[in-house]
């Protein structure tokens, strides 16, 4: 990628970003007119902690996008890292917060495990995540015989962090800011993310610069199944129990929210920025359909319209930026 395509990517990035902002702020403005109770506490507690949990996922996500793969399984890790900390609690007795570093490295696993599948043995990062969320989606089921485990006794410190606040402000959307202030960090200052992109912009070129293409790609892996395992602990300490189907469909939701946010599904494309405003977004609409009395089914399918038409956008500025048409 040359200077000038560069600088042409970054100005329809940042035109995006600000159209996706005043896009968010218009409907959260109609949404409070027609209906006041939007803007109560409760409301905008509950909400801020819907997207911050699926946002955290979002963001590692946008990192796969960026690195030109994609990955299937973060909502079977979220769910698999919750049933081994239930499990290992409940069964074993084990100290939850030690039960939760054994379910973050099982997590961490799986993501090895699709790092490993896509850059050492080749296989295509759809196929490849698509067979290890199945798996872990098994695995979660066996460990619980498909039942909820109860986790009611969990110890009020650990609850903390799915439920608490600090100076009013719940303790996971501190965490998920966090993760968004460490995201846009990385990705405007630190080499391995610039890398990361060169890579999703040109895999072979990056590798003849000497770029560990494959090392790199195996770490982008492993830092999604870590973001989603801790997703997994968060849940567990806000709703006390563990969902053997938990998380599904968020790989989804991240995706959608990713790509809203300008993340490319070719890869080289994507900001953290964008994928948060995108989170807010999708979360904004959730809540106005529940608070209009919409049916909440209707979610996913204008979700989903969403990420068409914004794809569909997206393409369309592109080609007519670069004197060319949709078709």
């Amino acid at each position: 990628m040359n200077n000038a395509e560069r600088k042409f990517l970054y100005k329809i990035t940042h035109a995006r970003e600000f159209t996706l902002f005043l896009i968010v702020l218009a409907c959260s403005v109609v949404v409070s007119v027609i209906e006041p109770a939007f803007l109560s506490r409760i409301n905008l507690e509950t909400t801020a902690k819907a997207f911050a949990t699926s946002g955290v996922i979002a963001v590692a996500m946008t990192v796969v996008l960026v690195s030109g793969g994609i990955d299937l399984s973060v909502g079977s890790v979220y769910g698999l890292s919750s049933v081994v900390v239930g499990s290992l609690f409940t069964g074993l007795g084990m100290n939850v917060w030690l039960a939760a570093v054994v379910a973050v490295m099982a997590g961490m696993a799986v993501g090895l495990f699709n790092g490993f599948l896509i850059s050492k043995v080749g296989l295509n990062p759809l196929i490849s995540t698509l067979a290890s969320s199945i798996m872990a989606r098994g695995l979660s089921l066996y460990i619980t015989e498909g039942k909820t485990i109860n986790l009611r006794l969990l110890p009020g410190d650990f609850r903390f962090i799915g439920s608490g606040s600090v100076f009013g402000v719940p303790f996971s959307v501190l965490f998920f800011a966090v993760v968004v202030i460490l995201g846009i960090f990385s990705f405007k200052h630190l080499t391995v993310m610039r890398n990361v992109f060169y890579i999703g912009s040109n895999p072979k070129a990056a590798q003849f610069t000497g770029i560990r293409v494959g090392r790199i790609k195996v770490g982008v892996y492993v830092v999604s199944a870590l973001l989603a395992a801790i997703g997994g602990i968060i849940s567990v300490a806000r709703f006390k129990a563990a969902l053997p189907t938990g998380g599904t469909g968020m790989e989804m939701t991240a995706i959608a929210a990713a790509v809203i946010g300008g993340a490319s599904l070719n890869g080289g494309e994507g900001t953290v920025f964008g994928t948060m405003l995108g989170c807010i977004l999708l979360s904004l609409i959730d809540d106005a359909l529940v608070l209009l009395g919409i049916s909440a089914y209707l979610q996913e399918f204008i979700s989903g319209a969403i990420l068409l038409i914004s794809v569909i956008v997206d393409q369309y500025n592109k080609r007519q930026a670069r004197g060319g048409n949709l078709l």
